[in-house]
């Protein structure tokens, strides 16, 4: 999905986006490493809880979309697209400004 979009140049959806760096993002792998210097791994029954999962998903996304906003100027220099920012400009019609207000918004709720 990600080498096309570059392909052609196509900005991503949202939901596209977000799967996308759930799936990129480092942050599982910290979940990981945080079991293995604290108590050990977590029990299989426990990270298949519901709030479980959605706190381990909620985290990898406040941190991808804070990794996101912190490196957007980088990535636009370097002509890349598909950040957090300009995938929210481009859905929604917002302006900078607006997306950053509308980014802050989502991930503290």
């Amino acid at each position: 999905m990600y080498a096309e979009t570059l392909r052609v140049g196509r900005v991503l959806t949202l939901e596209e986006y977000l799967r996308l760096r759930d799936i990129t993002g480092a942050v599982w792998l910290e979940h990981d490493l945080l079991e293995r210097v604290t108590t050990g791994e977590m029990p299989p029954e426990i990270l298949k809880l519901r709030p479980m999962r959605r706190m381990r998903l909620t985290t990898c996304r406040v941190v991808s979309i804070t990794q996101d906003v912190q490196s957007l100027a980088k990535e636009e220099a370097a002509g890349d697209r598909n950040n957090i920012l300009p995938v929210v400009e481009h859905e929604l019609s917002l302006t900078r400004d607006q997306t950053l207000l509308y980014v802050h918004h989502d991930v503290r709720r």
